[in-house]
C-alpha cells in the first residue's frame, strides 16, 4: 500500500486480537504480572498509537500484526525483552527501570523499523505517548477539551530516531488522593499520557489504573481509628480504660485528655503489636490491592509519648521508625505464613503535624532498609514566594531545607518522596500558579535524593490557569532539568493562539499576585487565615500582620497593595483577551480562566477587607471600620452568588459544590461580624453558635 503503517505487537495473533486485549483489563489478574498484564497494556498503547497516528496522517492506513511486514512502514512496540525474544530486534542499552523507554530506528533485513521499547509494559506505553508528543500532540487537561492536535502530515517521521530516557523520580509521580469520591477515567488517561502514575485505590477503576501502569497509594492518618481512646471494648470499658499504658505519658501521667492528642507509646510492645495486627488485617482485606499504604501518626501538632522507654528510642523520627519496623516485622511474618498474598509498601510521613519533620538520629531499622517502604516528606507550610532552598527565606523554608536534607542522607537505605502542597486544603482551588518556583524546587529535590513526587489535593476538573501547573509538573517530575520557560511558552502558544501575548502577561501577573499565598492562607499559625479563624468578633488586641513575609505595605515577599495592583493588571489583560477574536478552543479556555480569576480576585479582596476591618477595630477607628465593613459585605455578596466545584467529603465517598464564600473558610466569622455590625437577618443562629468551633474528634484533611 502506498501510505500504510503496520504496528507490530509481539504477541501471537495480534493482528486479530489487539483491540480485544486493549480493553480486557477487567479479565486480567493484575496481582500476577506476566503475559496477560503485559499484553493488555502494550495492546492499549498500540490502539492509542493507531487512533492518534490516523488523525495525524488522515491518508494513512494502519493495521496491527504480530510480525514485521516484508515491506512498508512499521513501528514495533513492547517491552525490550519481548521485542528481542519474539521479533529478534535487539535494543542496545535497554532501560533497567520498567518505566523507561527508547525510541530508536533499527535496521532490519535491509530496511528500517521504528522501535518503541520500554523497560517494562509501562515504558512501552510511555514510549507511545512520547512519540505522539514528538509529533505535536499535547494533553493539557482531561477530556477532549484539553487535547491539542498538531497540523496534519502527509507521512510519519520514522527515520533517525535515537532517544532513551528514564524518570528522575522513579518511585512514583502523581497526586495525593484522600477521598473515595475522587475518581475520573478522563483524568487517569490524562495522567498516563503525561507519564504520571500515582493515585489512590478505587475498586471500579482499579483494573484501568493498573493497565495504565499506576502505583496505588492510599491511607493517611489512620491511628485515629485504630487507637481511638473511647472505642468500646467487650468488657464494657473504653480502650483507654482497658489499656491506659498503651497511650502517651505526658508530664509523668497517662490521662484521657492526652490520649488522642499525643502519639501512643510506641515503646510498649503490646500496643505496637495491637496496631500492627490491625494493619495486617487491613492489608488482608480492604488494603489488599494497594501498592503503598500511608501509615501516618496523629495529625494533632502535639507530640509523642514522654515515657523513659520512648525517650530512649531517640528523636521523633527514631520513634516513628521503631514503630514502622515493628509493623514491617508483622507484615513479613504474615506473608511468610500465607496470611497475606503479597507485601505492601508503607509510607512514614515526615511532617510537623505528626510531628516527625526531621530525620532520625539513630539510623534506619535493618528490616526497613531495602524494603518497599519509604519516607514521604510533607512541607505543608512552605513558602511559594521563594524557592525552597532560597537562603533568604529563613522565616518559612529554611527549616524544611534542613529537614529534607537530613532525610536525604539516609535515602540510599529508605527511599525519600515528597508531597507538595500546590492545592492544600487552605488554598481551596484558588487559581494559584507555581512556574516561578517549581523548576528550581524539582531540581533541588532530585539533588537531595528524592525518588517520588506527589501533591495534594488533586483537582479533578475545571483547572483554568492551573492547567499550566500540571503541564509543568508532569514534565518536571519526569525530567527535573526540563526548561520551564519552553514548556510555558509552548503551552501559551498552543492554548491561546493569537491571544498568547496577552495571556502570557495574565499568567505572569496572576502568579506574582498570589506568590505570598502561604502567609495569607495556610496551616501556619501566624497566617492571616489562621488568625482570622481564631477571631471571635471581639475588638482585637494583637496586630494581624506578624509575619516578616507579609506586612500591610510589603514585607519580605509581595504585600497586599502590590498584589491588588497585579490583580488589576491581570484583569486588564484578561478583558483584552476576551475581546479578541480567537478559535473556539482558545475562547473556551479563556472563559474558564475568567471564572477562576473572578473567584481568586473576589477571595483575595474579601481577605484584604477582613484584614482592614480587624486592624481598624483594633485601632479604634470607627470610620475605617465602616469603610472596611462595606467592602467585606460587598465581596461576601459576590462570593455567595456562585459555586466553586468540587469539594470532596472525607472520610468516605461524597462530592459537594460549595459557594465561593464557603471556600474562603471565613463564613462563620462573617456571621459573627454580621451580628456585630448589622444584617443579622442573613445569619443562621446555629451557625453563630458553632462559629470558630470544630466538632469534637473531627480533624480537617490537610
Amino acid at each position: 500500500m502506498e501510505n500504510s503503517l503496520t504496528i507490530v505487537i509481539p504477541y501471537a495473533d495480534a493482528g486479530r486480537l489487539t483491540k480485544y486485549w486493549a480493553i480486557a483489563e477487567e479479565r486480567v489478574d493484575w496481582e500476577r504480572p506476566g503475559l496477560e498484564t503485559e499484553r493488555c497494556t502494550v495492546a492499549f498503547a498500540a490502539t492509542e498509537l493507531h487512533a492518534y497516528l490516523a488523525r495525524t496522517v488522515p491518508s494513512l492506513e494502519v493495521r496491527f500484526s504480530d510480525a514485521i511486514p516484508a515491506a512498508g512502514a512499521a513501528i514495533a512496540i513492547g517491552p525490550f525483552a519481548t521485542i528481542r525474544e519474539v521479533l529478534g530486534l535487539a535494543v542496545e542499552s535497554p532501560p533497567q527501570d520498567p518505566q523507561g523507554y527508547v525510541i530508536r530506528t533499527h535496521a532490519w533485513l535491509g530496511r528500517s523499523v521504528l522501535v518503541l521499547a520500554g523497560g517494562g509494559r509501562e515504558g512501552a506505553l510511555y514510549a507511545a505517548y512520547a512519540y505522539l508528543d514528538a509529533l505535536g500532540w499535547r494533553w493539557y487537561e482531561p477530556g477532549k477539551g484539553g487535547e491539542v492536535a498538531p497540523p496534519e502530515r502527509v507521512s510519519l517521521p520514522l527515520e533517525g530516531w535515537n532517544l532513551a530516557t528514564t524518570p528522575d523520580f522513579p518511585l512514583f509521580r502523581g497526586f495525593h488522593m484522600q477521598s473515595e469520591g475522587e475518581e475520573s477515567i478522563d483524568l487517569f488517561r490524562w495522567m498516563a499520557r503525561n507519564r504520571l502514575n500515582a493515585w489512590g485505590y478505587h475498586p471500579r477503576s482499579y483494573a484501568l489504573m493498573k493497565k495504565l501502569g499506576f502505583r496505588l497509594i492510599s491511607g493517611g492518618h489512620i491511628l485515629e481509628q485504630i487507637l481511638h481512646p473511647d472505642q468500646p471494648q467487650p468488657s464494657g470499658r473504653t480502650l483507654f480504660e482497658e489499656h491506659p499504658d498503651w497511650f502517651p505519658e505526658i508530664d509523668g501521667k497517662r490521662e484521657r485528655k492526652h490520649a488522642d492528642r499525643f502519639n501512643f507509646c510506641v515503646a510498649n510492645p503490646v500496643a505496637t503489636h495491637h496496631v500492627a495486627r490491625h494493619l495486617v488485617e487491613r492489608f488482608r482485606t480492604d488494603w489488599r490491592w494497594t501498592d503503598f499504604q500511608h501509615v501516618w501518626m496523629l495529625d494533632t501538632w502535639a507530640g509523642w509519648c514522654q515515657c523513659p522507654a520512648c525517650r530512649a528510642l531517640g528523636n521523633d523520627a527514631d520513634r516513628y521508625l521503631h514503630f514502622l519496623g515493628r509493623v514491617r516485622t508483622e507484615i513479613d511474618a504474615a506473608v511468610k505464613r500465607g496470611e497475606l498474598t503479597r507485601s505492601t509498601g508503607m509510607a512514614l510521613c515526615a511532617y510537623e503535624g505528626t510531628p516527625s519533620l526531621d530525620g532520625p538520629s539513630h539510623g534506619v531499622p535493618a528490616n526497613l532498609t531495602g524494603s518497599q517502604d519509604f519516607v514521604l516528606f510533607a512541607p505543608i507550610n512552605r513558602c511559594y514566594a521563594h524557592t525552597l532552598e532560597d537562603p533568604a527565606c529563613t522565616e518559612m523554608n529554611g527549616r524544611y531545607v534542613r529537614a529534607i536534607e537530613s532525610w536525604g542522607r539516609i535515602a540510599d537505605r529508605l527511599p525519600l518522596a515528597v508531597v507538595e502542597y500546590y492545592n492544600v486544603s487552605k488554598f481551596e482551588d484558588l487559581p494559584l500558579l507555581f512556574a516561578r518556583t517549581m523548576g528550581a524546587d524539582m531540581a533541588f529535590y532530585k539533588r537531595v535524593g528524592v525518588q517520588g513526587m506527589s501533591y495534594m489535593h488533586a483537582p479533578i476538573a475545571l483547572w483554568g490557569p492551573r492547567a499550566l501547573n500540571h503541564a509543568l509538573y508532569a514534565r518536571l517530575t519526569w525530567d527535573s532539568q526540563a526548561s520551564v520557560e519552553q514548556i510555558k511558552e509552548e503551552y501559551l502558544h498552543l492554548c491561546y493562539g493569537p491571544a498568547a501575548g496577552l495571556m502570557r502577561d495574565f499568567y505572569t501577573q496572576l502568579e506574582a499576585a498570589y506568590a505570598n499565598i502561604t502567609a495569607w492562607r495556610s496551616w501556619f499559625h501566624p497566617s492571616i487565615n489562621r488568625q482570622l479563624l481564631d477571631w471571635k468578633g471581639e475588638t482585637p488586641t494583637k496586630p494581624l500582620f506578624t509575619l516578616q513575609h507579609l506586612q500591610p505595605k510589603g514585607g519580605q515577599a509581595i504585600g497586599p497593595l502590590e498584589s491588588l495592583r497585579r490583580l488589576a493588571l491581570t484583569k486588564k489583560r484578561l478583558d483584552q483577551a476576551r475581546a479578541m477574536k480567537v478559535p473556539i478552543p482558545a475562547r473556551l479556555r479563556i472563559e474558564e480562566d475568567a471564572r477562576a480569576f473572578r473567584y481568586g480576585d473576589d477571595s483575595f479582596r474579601f481577605y484584604w477587607a477582613m484584614a482592614q476591618l480587624y486592624e481598624a477595630d483594633r485601632k479604634g477607628d470607627p470610620r475605617a471600620v465602616r469603610r472596611a465593613w462595606t467592602e467585606v459585605e460587598h465581596f461576601a455578596d459576590s462570593l455567595s452568588s456562585y459555586h466553586v466545584p468540587f469539594d470532596y467529603e472525607y472520610p468516605g465517598p461524597g462530592v459537594r459544590a460549595k459557594d465561593a464564600l464557603a471556600r474562603t473558610q471565613l463564613r462563620p466569622l462573617l456571621d459573627l461580624l454580621r451580628v456585630k455590625h448589622g444584617r443579622p437577618d442573613l445569619v443562621q443562629p446555629s451557625r453563630v453558635r458553632r462559629a470558630g468551633k470544630a466538632r469534637p474528634g473531627r480533624k480537617p484533611a490537610r
